[in-house]
């Protein structure tokens, strides 16, 4: 697989997920997912820190003391909170 065919595996799968959270009810969302102490939100949304620099996670690690699981988990709570369920091109970026 070429550099190319790498990216449009992933966009796909990208666009899958998110047609599938897309789909989620409020109690699916908030629905406690295999990770212990992570909800469905949690998880989605800690799937969005990918590509967040050292900028962004030293602080966090700061703030978690740390602890880079508890980094994890506190960043993707926070953003949880942040976004909208649905995703739309006018949803904020945060």
């Amino acid at each position: 697989m070429d550099r190319g065919e790498i990216w449009t595996t992933i966009d796909t799968e990208r666009a899958s997920l998110a047609d599938l959270l897309a789909e989620l009810t409020p109690e699916e969302w908030a629905r406690p997912s295999l990770c212990t102490g992570w909800r469905v939100r949690d998880v989605a949304a800690h799937l969005t820190l990918a590509h967040a620099g050292v900028a962004f996670a030293v602080p966090a690690l700061i703030r978690a003391r740390g602890s880079f699981d508890r980094m994890v988990l506190e960043t993707a709570v926070a953003r949880a909170a942040a976004p909208p369920t649905r995703w739309s091109p006018a949803s904020p970026v945060t």
